[in-house]
């Protein structure tokens, strides 16, 4: 599958650099699932509150 570059891709890599927990929000089906998961392979745990 290939994704769409998305602008908040390098927001959530700053908070994550300095924050310990980072929640993200927004409408349904729109990425926010794989956007983590892209951006934290194994680094970090994640939870999705579906």
């Amino acid at each position: 599958m290939n994704t769409l570059p998305r602008l908040v891709e390098g927001a959530l890599a700053e908070r994550l650099r300095v924050m310990p927990a980072v929640v993200v929000t927004g409408a349904r089906q729109t990425g926010k699932s794989t956007l983590v998961a892209k951006r934290v392979p194994g680094q970090r745990r994640y939870a999705s509150l579906d």
